[in-house]
């Protein structure tokens, strides 16, 4: 499966190290090596042996590409999607890149942009502080053991964003590219011609804060809404200075004075009146800020879609995009090269997709119903889920979400492959002779699944 000849099929190659995401695609061309572009490169903190599969995972990438990457794309700053970059770094170091594609939310001269990250950086603050603050009082709380700030951080000084510093610093010097959804698509120099359409995020900081679908269509809580919390516990020494009645629990008429010493001996610290303490109960909350931070930043992918021909055949790359940022997709369109049809937009592209890389691992907010995985309704299409379902279940994440993995199962007839599995047998209603097409279509080991993409009928 190493040495993709020129000229062979385009095929997307899934690795599977863990939960993380990392997907080679290799799009031919005549008489030269195959164009390839990679798609984020890590596994999640408290893997087994991180370093070592990601190593290995570098090092076939180094292999299959004769260590050049056309394009090195990272979707969003989250430790799953980046680690490889530094835990593979020697070998990352050897290779040249020609293009670093990051979404326009990591643009350091963009005003909404810097917002957005200083909004993600209070956040994360005040989360370390309440992560301290759990160890000084608590040490049997649970609550943030299943925080996401292992999204972002691992131990000593690796980072999200130190991984993303180091891109757009490559010792090869690639060219940064910033990417907006909508306006031009970008062209790649492949056989048959093909185009990147940018789709997200989303240049709007409400559909960015929206990540849940509901009936309602009420939107999850935004970072700013959780700050407060953490202020009247002194988690930012700036929020500190606002002692208004909003962030005291009781009306003024019941409270007491830190300074009545008596009371609080007498009857708060009275070993028989613990159960009734509260000191703790704030941290609570960090629950929901931390998973607020998630969804934020997730919502912030670079997502897009690669169509191999004109108005044909498209692969589906959305990173962990949730529903905001899908929902802002089917706000733009571009030029169609037919005559026929003026315009392209969300729902065609949608229409035409033969491969879905499945958002956020099969979370059940990061693949829209209607306005998304309904419309994928090509006879071909198919789909990778980049999962670790053990992995999953020990960070109490129900991943890959049963309802969606069911309708993926029917949508793509069963042509479906997770990362941590085999290849699945053949589903009911589907005849021997599909199947093995699609099977023949497949390669696999324990480190990756090769899908090569079905030609253009």
């Amino acid at each position: 499966m190493h040495n993709i000849r020129p000229n062979a099929a385009p095929r997307v190659r899934m690795y599977r190290q863990g939960l993380g995401d990392c997907f080679l695609v290799l799009l031919p061309r005549e008489n030269q090596r195959c164009f390839s572009i990679l798609i984020d490169c890590g596994v999640l903190l408290g893997t087994k042996e991180a370093q070592a599969k990601m190593l290995r995972v570098a090092r076939d990438i180094a292999q299959v590409t004769e260590k050049h990457l056309d394009v090195v794309v990272a979707t969003h700053e989250h430790w799953d999607h980046l680690s490889g970059f530094l835990q593979a770094r020697e070998v990352f170091d050897e290779l040249t890149i020609g293009e670093v594609w990051l979404a326009w939310t990591e643009d350091p001269a963009d005003t909404l942009a810097k917002h957005l990250r200083q909004q993600r950086q209070q956040a994360m603050r005040a989360l370390y502080v309440v992560a301290s603050r759990l160890a000084e009082l608590d040490p049997e709380a649970a609550s943030l053991r299943r925080s996401p700030l292992a999204f972002f951080k691992a131990k000593g000084s690796m980072s999200t964003s130190e991984a993303m510093e180091y891109l757009v610093h490559h010792p090869k010097k690639p060219r940064v590219r910033y990417l907006t959804p909508g306006g031009a698509t970008i062209e790649l120099p492949v056989e048959g011609a093909a185009r990147a359409f940018v789709l997200g995020p989303p240049r709007d900081e409400q559909l960015i804060h929206r990540s849940n679908p509901t009936k309602s269509g009420k939107e999850v809580y935004a970072l700013a809404q959780g700050m407060a919390l953490f202020a009247a516990a002194g988690a930012e020494s700036s929020f500190q200075e606002d002692t208004d009645d909003r962030f005291h629990a009781f009306e003024r008429l019941h409270r007491r004075r830190s300074d009545e010493a008596a009371f609080f001996q007498s009857e708060y610290f009275r070993s028989a009146n613990e159960w009734r303490r509260i000191d703790t109960d704030w941290l609570g909350v960090a629950d929901q800020l931390a998973l607020a931070l998630d969804n934020h930043t997730n919502n912030t992918s670079l997502a897009f879609a690669l169509e191999l021909e004109p108005r044909g055949r498209v692969l589906l790359f959305p990173g962990d995009a949730q529903v905001g940022n899908w929902l802002s997709w089917h706000d733009h369109r571009w030029p169609s090269p037919s005559r026929r049809r003026r315009w392209i937009d969300a729902a065609d592209l949608l229409k035409r997709t033969v491969l879905y890389k499945v958002g956020h691992h099969g979370s059940h907010n990061a693949t829209l119903r209607e306005q998304g995985l309904e419309r994928m309704v090509h006879q071909d299409l198919a789909a990778l889920v980049p999962v670790d379902k053990t992995m999953a279940e020990r960070k109490r994440w129900n991943m890959p979400f049963p309802a969606l993995y069911e309708r993926l199962q029917q949508l793509a007839r069963g042509r479906v492959l997770r990362a941590d599995e085999d290849i699945p047998q053949r589903p009911e209603g589907v005849s021997a002779a599909e199947w093995k097409r699609f099977v023949d279509r497949v390669g696999a080991n324990d480190l990756y699944y090769d899908y090569t993409i079905p030609s253009r009928e």
